[in-house]
């Protein structure tokens, strides 16, 4: 997600991408990503959820690979 963070990332993509394989179950994917917020608690949404598509960054300014 970080190497593109404007784009919104499918559920299968990311899966496919972190797990190899195409298809564990789309919820660990939610699992994960709600386990994720949890610890990056800050009060404010930095993992933006598209309905019926996958999630994004809510803004792409607060990543920085360098």
């Amino acid at each position: 997600m970080a190497s593109a963070p404007n784009q919104v990332h499918r559920r299968r993509t990311l899966m496919r991408e972190v797990w190899h394989t195409a298809y564990i179950g789309e919820r660990t994917v939610d699992v994960h990503v709600r386990r994720l917020r949890g610890k990056l608690a800050s009060g404010e949404e930095l993992i933006r959820t598209v309905r019926g598509v996958g999630y994004q960054f809510a803004d792409a300014r607060l990543v920085d690979l360098s």
